[in-house]
């Protein structure tokens, strides 16, 4: 599937790098990664894409993979980044698709470019740290629980903790030995997901280059999302699918149900017998759904 891949100057000067794939004139589905992540989208979702009509725009947020930084950025910080992509793009309206740690930017991009977005889908999203009512971390895996403990302990000791854990993933050399990196972040049905012909290699090719990328788009990632997101999820407009396994160990679902429940004009949709990573399976179901909400 054709790749294309673009250098985007933001207002302030920075340099972004996005990819475009997928039908050069079809509706443009602008795809928020994880965190860590990587703009490199899995080939099996770009063809997803690209059978209904949908052209695949994914972006490294600032200090991922070949994008500057943008030291102390909160997630609202990605709107101006997200109209400088669009505008050098071209890019008519589309849709917004958020996995994970995208799932706050693409409500982001939501709340604050109205005029463009259709329609969003996040995907296993966190919900805002300080969430009344919710027990932000019942539900976690241990993993998590660590990392977070370092970054409430200050910069260095998060920043610490990052590197550590990529010098890890850097030694790994295969599936099983990624496994061990990734601790009990995984459920059963995580590893089925993983494990299938083909993703299992692209899943190595990513934590590849989210290791080579270094720490600073992870770290900056993980500290907007423990202060103020600096937009009210009242403000988003559109129309938004959440989608969330049940049995999740990164973002217990309870994220996914709050979030639903703070939404204007939201759909919640629990998947039974997914983790985190496995609800991405989900994929063609999730962009008929998002089609399908915007009356097209």
């Amino acid at each position: 599937m054709r790749r294309t891949q673009h250098e985007v100057r933001t207002e302030d000067g920075r340099l972004l790098l996005a990819e475009e794939a997928g039908p050069e004139q079809g509706c443009p589905v602008l795809l928020h990664h994880g965190t860590p992540g990587s703009r490199y989208l899995y080939e099996e979702m770009i063809e997803e894409g690209a059978e209904r009509g949908l052209r695949h725009i994914t972006y490294s947020r600032p200090g991922y993979e070949g994008s500057d930084r943008h030291a102390g950025r909160r997630v609202v910080d990605c709107a101006p980044d997200l109209r400088a992509i669009v505008d050098q793009l071209g890019l008519e309206r589309g849709f917004v698709v958020g996995e994970s740690g995208g799932g706050p930017h693409a409500l982001a991009q939501a709340a604050s470019l109205r005029d463009w977005v259709r329609g969003v889908a996040v995907i296993v999203g966190p919900a805002p740290f300080e969430a009344e009512g919710l027990d932000w971390l019942a539900g976690m895996a241990r993993e998590n629980r660590e990392e977070l403990d370092a970054m409430l302990a200050g910069e260095a000791a998060g920043l610490a903790f990052l590197e550590a854990k990529l010098e890890e993933i850097r030694a790994v050399e295969n599936l099983p030995q990624l496994y061990e990196v990734l601790g009990d972040l995984l459920t059963d049905a995580d590893r089925r997901s993983l494990e299938r012909e083909g993703l299992d290699a692209y899943l190595m090719l990513v934590w590849e280059r989210i290791a080579a990328g270094g720490p600073w788009g992870w770290f900056d990632d993980a500290k907007a999302f423990l202060q103020n997101w600096g937009f009210d999820l009242g403000e988003v407009e559109a129309p938004v699918a959440v989608w969330h396994g049940v049995e999740d160990r990164t973002v217990s679902i309870a994220h996914g149900r709050w979030v639903a429940d703070h939404l204007p004009n939201a759909r919640f949709h629990p998947l039974d017998g997914e983790g985190h990573s496995s609800s991405l399976d989900h994929y063609g179901e999730i962009l008929d759904d998002l089609i399908a909400s915007s009356g097209t």
